[in-house]
């Protein structure tokens, strides 16, 4: 599936998408704040590291490869599947969890910030184009 049309445009991204993502931050969120109270110990330095890790994208120096790995989906979703999957007490990975699952958050909240016609582009989280001016 490719973001481009015939003519080489980007097509608009229904409302829905954004949305979408806006409810998923939400839920993620709450369960964010519900595992980290309910395990105490180093799961709110861990939720607290995960909400914060998306930002320093900015910070990292070098090449993009950094940056554009701290704002992929797939490695907070690999991290909370990782730790599920590992038998044992829930105490365990109940802190790697909450930091990939608040990690998540972040991204989900920021896709749905943020308001692109091009929004189906897999690199515009990435690269901060398009954002919206400052006032």
């Amino acid at each position: 599936m490719t973001p481009e049309s015939a003519g080489g445009r980007t097509r608009p991204v229904p409302r829905a998408v954004p949305s979408a993502w806006g409810a998923l931050g939400l839920l993620l969120s709450a369960w964010t704040v519900f595992e980290a109270v309910k395990h105490l110990g180093l799961t709110v330095p861990c939720a607290v590291i995960g909400l914060l890790l998306p930002f320093l994208a900015r910070l990292a120096p070098g090449r993009a490869a950094v940056r554009h790995a701290l704002l992929r989906v797939w490695i907070p979703l690999a991290l909370m599947v990782v730790c599920s999957a590992i038998p044992g007490p829930p105490e365990d990975t109940a802190a790697p969890f909450t930091l990939g699952m608040a990690w998540l958050t972040h991204l989900a909240l920021r896709r749905a910030r943020e308001r692109h016609t091009d929004a189906s582009r897999p690199d515009r989280h990435r690269t901060g184009e398009g954002r919206r001016p400052a006032a």
